[in-house]
């Protein structure tokens, strides 16, 4: 891996020589899928611009970062409600839904069923 430092941030980001930028963002939706995520965020921490991060992305996965995030955090919510005995209200704690009325309209969205069914 060799250090890059980002012209937008500044900080010192460590790109793994076999990963590029996009797939760099896409490891950390997955590992931070439970931290609040922002678009404009993620594209400063890995130094590029909002409108590249989505072109690229889109390019890459078929969908944009913020439709894969919603992605990664239905998926963990589903694993979730078959392997805890948490309540919805506590997975949507979990996941980094800020509260249940976001969540139960996103997984609805997404779904087409609330999480409770």
């Amino acid at each position: 891996a060799s250090p890059w430092i980002s012209r937008q941030t500044n900080k010192i980001i460590i790109l793994n020589s076999n990963q590029d930028i996009v797939e760099q963002v896409y490891a950390h939706i997955c590992k931070n899928y439970d931290s609040p995520l922002k678009i404009n965020e993620l594209a400063n921490q890995f130094g590029i611009s909002r409108s590249r991060l989505f072109t690229r992305f889109k390019e890459r996965y078929g969908k944009t970062p913020k439709q894969f995030i919603l992605i990664v955090k239905i998926d963990k919510t589903k694993q979730m409600l078959d392997e805890t005995d948490d309540s919805v209200s506590e997975i949507a704690q979990k996941i980094g839904f800020g509260d249940y009325f976001t969540f139960e309209k996103a997984f609805k969205k997404a779904t087409g069923l609330s999480p409770t069914e």
